[in-house]
């Protein structure tokens, strides 16, 4: 159970997976009880987490993958069965109570619910799995493992060379259709538009995967398989039925997009502390509001947005529209400025003059000035 921003419990559910050797892992969640389609999903996206998949696999007897035993035979779901031969994949099932061979992945869960779900508040399942992968990158698989003694993504860098290739694997559906991804990250299904997420087109052309599962259109990587949009199958015509989650650029996480974004300004560390406490007013937002400082970078000079940085960690400024807001009010300031001295007459000088200007040096205006004038409310002349 994880508590939400407004105090309330959900229950939440997560796989786990851990290399035998270098205990390098990849956990994924969701708000729903496993199913056998999720535990696929899951295995596909640990392989591409992975970069390739080992030659064994031990699991624990589930029902969503194993349905009977059959005097030391295994009989497995229909649909693992189709995944397990199309990726020869090696399956060895744990005994029952056996720490040997149950111990790995019972530590990995205790691991994850007392390392990163343990006092963390929950807002989306989108937010939650960015939050737990980041986590991995610093801490599950980052720091020194307490048994081996050794981190676990540097060891998983010599692992990963033993790893097998992923084959693609396709689900084979009776009305899986063929779609093209249009510019504005929209497919076309009987008449209406539905949303695939930012960065899917590109200017190749993307192709994808849809069918339908009890009146959900599901739209899969065509490559991959991996399921990259679901939406419930509208019944009119001509409109546009969309996920807002999919307006954001999820190409970075969470953490990589607030780095990425620091770095484009003169004084990374300040940009740096001021989207993080960006994040932590808008936990939900916090996607959208760096993008709109990143839209910033396309309009104007990065010398003006980083005295707007310094002016906003002034005036504790710290939402993404009143940055807007004061790039645009110091541009004209400078713009008025700027205008002043085009407008000054161009007066003979003689050789004198000349010598007398080159000592001249320009009072340099302190932030104290602009700040003024923000408190202020308008600016203008007296």
């Amino acid at each position: 159970m994880q508590k939400t921003p407004t105090g309330k419990n959900v229950k939440l559910y997560f796989y786990a997976h851990v290399l035998s050797h270098s205990r390098y892992k990849y956990v994924e969640w969701q708000k729903r009880p496993f199913r056998t389609e999720d535990l696929i999903r899951c295995l596909e996206n640990t392989f591409l987490y992975f970069g390739g998949k080992p030659k064994e696999i031990v699991f624990d007897q589930d029902r969503i993958i194993v349905v009977s035993e059959n005097a030391g035979d295994i009989i497995y779901t229909q649909e693992f069965q189709a995944f397990k031969q199309a990726e020869h994949l090696e399956t060895i099932p744990c005994r029952g109570f056996d720490p040997e061979s149950k111990g790995k992945i019972e530590n990995v869960v205790k691991f994850v619910k007392s390392s990163f779900a343990k006092e963390r508040v929950f807002s989306d399942i989108d937010s939650w799995n960015e939050e737990c992968r980041a986590w991995l990158v610093r801490r599950g698989n980052g720091r020194q493992h307490n048994l081996t003694k050794q981190i676990p993504a540097e060891v998983f860098k010599e692992e990963q060379k033993h790893l097998q290739p992923v084959n693609t694997y396709q689900r084979k559906v009776k009305n899986g259709q063929e779609r093209k991804v249009r510019k504005d990250n929209t497919i076309m299904y009987q008449g209406n538009r539905y949303s695939v997420p930012l960065g899917t087109y590109n200017a190749q052309g993307t192709l994808v995967n849809v069918f339908v599962d009890d009146q959900q259109l599901v739209i899969r990587n065509i490559n991959t398989g991996m399921e990259i949009a679901k939406h419930r199958i509208s019944s009119g015509h001509g409109g546009l039925i969309q996920n807002s989650n999919h307006r954001r650029d999820r190409s970075l996480g969470i953490s990589e997009l607030i780095e990425v974004t620091a770095k484009k300004f003169d004084e990374t560390v300040a940009a740096y502390d001021y989207l993080t406490v960006l994040r932590t007013k808008y936990p939900r937002y916090i996607r959208d509001q760096i993008q709109v400082i990143r839209g910033l970078f396309d309009a104007y000079p990065p010398a003006l947005l980083s005295t707007t940085l310094d002016m906003c960690i002034q005036q504790k400024i710290y939402n993404a529209s009143g940055f807007k807001e004061m790039v645009i009010f110091l541009e004209e300031v400078n713009h008025e400025s700027d205008q002043e001295v085009l407008n000054m007459p161009d007066l003979p000088i003689d050789a004198v003059m000349k010598e007398r200007i080159s000592t001249i040096h320009p009072e340099v205006r302190s932030l104290d000035v602009y700040s003024k004038l923000v408190q202020g409310g308008r600016h203008g002349t007296n």
